[in-house]
């Protein structure tokens, strides 16, 4: 009797224990559903009419950090974005396939940008990325087909797989000194896409004088611009060449290989 009664003390003080410790909690503000943990605001749906939309920096008295997974997905009248300098992360398919979707403003306090966060959208012509940013996810602008040109900040460490692709009106690519990993066809079929300028500084990757992307020492050719006209002749350092890395070069009217031994 007296064991069975210890076992009982036991589990009442462990119940106890757990009904001290705070859970996330959801509410709605507006046009937003967000939860609440570890003293933060996260938006988890959007359901507001659209048009441009500035997040809010609280929602409940809590510094908004996150925009979750799909919270605006598939939002149609959402023409602008202005995210808050208190927001922290884009989760996956953030803004997932709003196809009027025209312009966003990223600010230096993000961080990531997740998986398909903004695959889609097709309408797309302006994304300013902060310099806070050090990881854009995999296809995380696939498919955003007006999207003219793209400057990709120095804290950006890794770019993931097809995270441009199919980037169609994309004539201009920079790269800043951080970026030491791209995934594979990170910018296939960008069939605009006339050169790639990668800076000098950067220890992994290198552009040449006619705008190819190349690793630091050229001995991989990441990928030749889907736009540029006219025939080319593999550079004799070349020795591996990227999976797609001549995917939807249609002005492309020749090619010359010397010396490639294998295929990434």
């Amino acid at each position: 009797m007296r064991r069975l009664l210890s076992v009982f003390v036991a589990v009442c003080l462990v119940l106890s224990f757990f009904s001290l410790v705070p859970s996330a909690k959801a509410d709605t503000s507006g046009d937003y559903t967000y939860s609440i943990a570890g003293g933060s605001a996260t938006i988890t749906k959007y359901t507001g009419s659209g048009g441009a939309v500035v997040i809010p920096s609280t929602l409940g008295g809590y510094a908004v950090t996150t925009i979750g997974d799909s919270a605006f997905k598939n939002t149609a009248s959402l023409i602008s974005v202005t995210i808050g300098n208190s927001v922290t992360t884009i989760g996956g398919y953030a803004f997932f396939g709003c196809s009027y979707l025209t312009s966003v403003t990223i600010p230096n306090s993000v961080t990531s940008i997740g998986d398909f966060a903004f695959y889609g959208c097709d309408r797309l012509t302006s994304v300013t990325i902060g310099s806070g940013v050090t990881s854009i996810g995999i296809e995380a602008f696939q498919s955003c087909a007006s999207l003219t040109s793209l400057t990709i900040p120095n804290s950006v460490t890794s770019i993931g797989d097809f995270a441009f692709c199919g980037c169609t009106a994309l004539s201009s690519v920079t790269i800043g000194s951080g970026v030491t990993s791209i995934g594979s066809a990170a910018f296939a079929g960008c069939t605009g896409l006339t050169s790639f300028t990668v800076d000098l500084g950067n220890p992994a990757y290198s552009s040449s004088t006619d705008g190819v992307l190349f690793n630091k020492t050229a001995t991989l050719l990441v990928q030749y611009p889907g736009g540029k006209q006219g025939s080319y002749a593999v550079p004799d350092s070349v020795t591996r060449i990227s999976s797609l890395a001549f995917n939807g070069c249609t002005a492309l009217d020749s090619f010359h290989i010397v010396g490639v031994n294998s295929r990434q």
